[in-house]
């Protein structure tokens, strides 16, 4: 429950850094000493993610009706204009500020698509924490960082994003998986071949 505590309150800062003038990491380490702006900012932002994930899913219940087009179309990897995502997407909001939210599109698919879809999204982020693990017990840091802002970044969204925002971090995350094995596999192969031509 503590950890649960943390990650939000960790994307409340990750949420605040997107209403600066500048970005990189010294502009986001400044923000966080500017006149304690950063962490009043930070509690609003924890806050707001509870308050309105949870009005933006009622109201998403409430208006979005279930469509397997719009299923198909979230969960397509390929680009937006490939799919047909800009011919719905104006239709997937509540209002000119809100879109629809993933948690409320998938509750209102029903029980069976619900169980599936965070079965699924469970097993992702187990075979995940495996790879965090592994990468911190080899004494790497770069990728065990990398997965774990996209898992809290697909968080955040799922909370207050359409669907398709929020799966795009998941597919970025497997994306960066499967670069870094092929890598791997080709430099052991080049160290195989060097060590067969010594």
């Amino acid at each position: 429950m503590f950890n649960l505590f943390l990650t939000f309150l960790f994307l409340g800062v990750l949420m605040g850094f997107r209403g600066l003038e500048k970005h990189g990491i010294i502009p986001y380490v400044a923000s966080l000493f500017s006149e304690q702006a950063g962490v009043r900012d930070s509690f609003f932002n924890f806050y707001y993610s509870f308050i309105f994930g949870v009005f933006a899913t009622i109201g998403t219940l409430k208006k979005a009706v279930p469509d397997w087009e719009v299923i198909f179309i979230s969960l397509n990897p390929l680009p937006g204009s490939m799919v047909g995502w800009y011919d719905i997407s104006e239709k997937m909001r509540l209002n000119i500020y809100a879109p629809f939210t993933l948690h409320g599109r998938v509750f209102v698919m029903g029980y069976f698509f619900t169980f599936m879809y965070f079965f699924i999204t469970g097993l992702i982020f187990s075979f995940f924490d495996k790879c965090i693990r592994k990468s911190l017990k080899d004494k790497k840091r770069g990728l065990p960082f990398v997965l774990t802002i996209l898992a809290v970044l697909h968080i955040i969204y799922a909370f207050e994003y359409n669907m398709r925002s929020s799966v795009r971090y998941i597919y970025y995350a497997l994306f960066i998986l499967f670069v870094t094995f092929i890598g791997k596999q080709c430099f052991k192969l080049l160290l195989k071949k060097s060590n067969d031509g010594a």
